[in-house]
């Protein structure tokens, strides 16, 4: 089995991966996003990281599979790989976990949003302590769109926050 990983990203996870490919006698083959129909020919599996799998793929293609990365499917063409039978799947963050390192990494950004963190390290450079005054997160109003995994994390972290 050939499997395809577009983009030069996630070199780790995909060392990790085309090791274990190899041991299992099946091949990771790399490429970047826009020389992606190049290599479609002769693979099974397609894994998108961060590119687009859209109809042209698809449509000019006999890969049976296109396993997303993470969770996020908003670059494939879902309906158009129905259309050709080509199966698409994902890896819930409920199972990776990344749905708590999403939340968490929520809750960071309304921190250092709230308390102008940015405006913070520049006083702190020019030797200013406690300019900005920032704004505390206790008693505030949350609104949390979709209440997916990540969604459920997040109004968990909030909740325990207090």
């Amino acid at each position: 089995m050939k499997v395809l990983f577009c983009g030069k990203v996630f070199p780790e996870a995909k060392r990790r991966l085309a090791k274990l490919l190899q041991a299992a006698g099946h091949e990771l083959i790399e490429c970047e996003e826009s020389e992606i129909i190049n290599h479609t020919d002769n693979v099974d599996v397609i894994i998108p990281a961060i590119a687009n799998i859209d109809s042209y793929i698809i449509g000019r293609s006999k890969f049976g599979l296109v396993q997303q990365f993470s969770v996020g499917l908003d670059t494939v063409g879902i309906e158009t790989a129905t259309r050709f039978g080509v199966w698409v799947a994902r890896v819930p963050s409920s199972k990776s976990r990344n749905a708590a390192s999403v939340a968490k990494l929520t809750m960071y950004l309304m921190i250092g949003l709230s308390r102008k963190q940015a405006e913070m390290r520049r006083s702190f450079e020019s030797r200013q302590v406690g300019q900005p005054i920032g704004m505390a997160l206790l008693n505030k109003t949350t609104c949390i769109v979709g209440m997916g995994n990540i969604g459920q994390a997040l109004a968990f972290l909030l909740l325990s926050a207090g």
